[in-house]
């Protein structure tokens, strides 16, 4: 069973978390003078704590997913939730693990009750940047935060192919890439990014603007499947 998914992510802003980001900070190290050193310390430290911290998101270890949508290839089969900052992030993801479930056992109980009709095709989840990014970010974020992962999820450094796939890398090759945006551009599909992008999620999360990102995530997922099906050789 096909799923195609995206996560949008956002920083966490506690202090253990920042604390931890300052001090990973240090001045570049071509600067070999002491007085070099310390003014970079007072004047560049606080820009490269704040460009830090806006980057945060990007890893799982200091961000926090904040939004999850998916869809399979029945049209009701639709999940896109936005979560609010009181809501927590580990409900989210058994949400959206419990979701996926439900739709495979709905699957399953359409297949004839003899044992030929088994085993059923696996949950095979696809998504753009999916193997550097969304899988393993969900993967660990659920080892985080003590979430049951699903068999279905892989661990982080399985290849595309067998138990998930990933539009850029199809596209790129390994080690390859192109946005979304750019993808969609090329085989004429819609482009999710007019109105957002991933760079805007945890400014909007913050402002409240949580049914907006929902949208936007959700467009994001329908994007991937359209890109899929064209890299499948489909119609758009």
């Amino acid at each position: 069973m096909r799923i195609f998914f995206d996560i949008e992510t956002a920083p966490q802003n506690d202090p253990a978390t920042v604390d931890y980001i300052r001090s990973t900070l240090r001045p570049p190290a071509q600067m070999k003078l002491q007085t070099t050193i310390e003014k970079w310390w007072r004047d560049d430290a606080p820009i490269a704590l704040d460009t830090a911290l806006q980057r945060a998101g990007l890893a799982p270890e200091t961000g926090q997913i904040i939004s999850i949508a998916a869809s399979g290839d029945e049209p009701r089969q639709v999940f896109a939730h936005c979560r609010k900052p009181d809501e927590p992030e580990a409900e989210l993801i058994a949400e959206f693990f419990d979701t996926v479930e439900a739709w495979q056992a709905a699957e399953a109980a359409k297949l004839p009750p003899c044992a030929s009709a088994w085993p059923m095709d696996p949950v095979y989840p696809i998504g753009h940047n999916a193997g550097e990014f969304d899988l393993p970010y969900l993967w660990k974020r659920g080892r985080i935060l003590g979430v049951p992962t699903p068999d279905w999820l892989p661990a982080p450094g399985t290849r595309p192919g067998k138990y998930f796939n990933d539009t850029m890398t199809t596209w790129s090759g390994p080690g390859g890439r192109v946005s979304l945006d750019r993808l969609c551009t090329l085989l004429g599909v819609p482009s999710p990014k007019s109105s957002m992008s991933g760079a805007d999620v945890g400014t909007a999360w913050l402002a409240g603007r949580y049914a907006e990102i929902q949208e936007y995530n959700l467009r994001d997922v329908v994007a991937t499947a359209a890109v899929w099906h064209r890299l499948q050789g489909a119609s758009a």
